[in-house]
């Protein structure tokens, strides 16, 4: 071996075994050439392997062994606690960013963040928000004025809490912020000839949404007027219909509703 090791890697000399001596692997009482050139060839396969410093910033190799066996020691005390149990199972950053276990979803879900928390839901869309409700009795019109309907108090679904029977009836109120197709249908009762009847919807009692007006009204025959429309609420946002009647025609609860549903977040 190289006297100055490790400043440089072994470069061995040839060795040839004395004249007449031939090498016999299977004579295991001597030493021949043959058998120093493999030593030497290994030596020079660990010097270079380790390079011409092993012992680095350390004073000898055994000290940086120690080091190195002292971090690997670290690393195994400060590996993250795997809180996956199931199948399926992903990791996602729990408070303070530890590691905390999301259970796997059902077929066809994807992840979103509901509230910054990721979540399993619903694929393929938008959530379902969605609300339709009916006048639960006929209503009496007044006539030639644009009045709020209300007695909405037969809902026909409701998925998100957006309309309520007894605290303000009169609205759908927006319990998510996001962009809504909305609409309405009034139904009249039979009326003169050539009235007009109308329909607005109207955003938190100020602005005009949508709106639909109908003339030449034929006497006792059965009409009505709708409208709908898109537009994107902020949550708390609600909305009202009003009708009109030039002659004050009453509308039925038959087909008079008003409807939203979500269509983007």
């Amino acid at each position: 071996m190289s006297a100055t090791y490790p400043g440089a890697i072994y470069a061995p000399r040839a060795k040839v075994n004395f004249t007449g001596v031939v090498y016999d692997e299977a004579d295991t009482d001597r030493i021949f050439a043959e058998d120093v050139s493999k030593d030497d060839a290994e030596i020079v396969a660990i010097q270079t392997e380790l390079g011409t410093d092993p012992a680095g910033a350390s004073a000898t190799v055994k000290d940086r062994l120690e080091v190195i066996e002292g971090d690997i020691g670290d690393l195994e005390s400060d590996k993250m606690s795997n809180p996956m149990t199931t199948a399926g199972d992903i990791i996602i950053g729990g408070a303070s960013g530890a590691p905390a276990r999301l259970a796997k979803g059902d077929d066809g879900e994807v992840l979103k963040l509901v509230s910054g928390v990721p979540s399993w839901e619903t694929g393929g869309g938008a959530p379902d928000y969605s609300c339709r409700v009916e006048l639960a009795e006929t209503f009496a019109l007044a006539s030639d004025t644009w009045t709020e309907i209300t007695g909405w108090a037969s809902e026909s679904f409701d998925t998100d809490t957006m309309h309520d029977n007894s605290t303000n009836p009169a609205r759908i109120t927006f319990t998510n912020a996001g962009k809504y197709c909305f609409g309405g249908t009034l139904s009249f009762v039979t009326g003169t000839t050539n009235d007009v009847t109308g329909i607005k919807i109207i955003n938190n009692d100020s602005k005009i949404l949508a709106s639909q007006c109908n003339g030449n009204y034929i006497n006792n025959a059965y009409k009505s007027v709708s409208c709908s429309g898109i537009f994107e609420f902020e949550a708390g946002d609600y909305i009202i219909v009003q009708g009109y009647s030039r002659s004050g025609v009453d509308i039925l609860s038959t087909t008079t509703n008003i409807w939203a549903y979500l269509i983007s977040e």
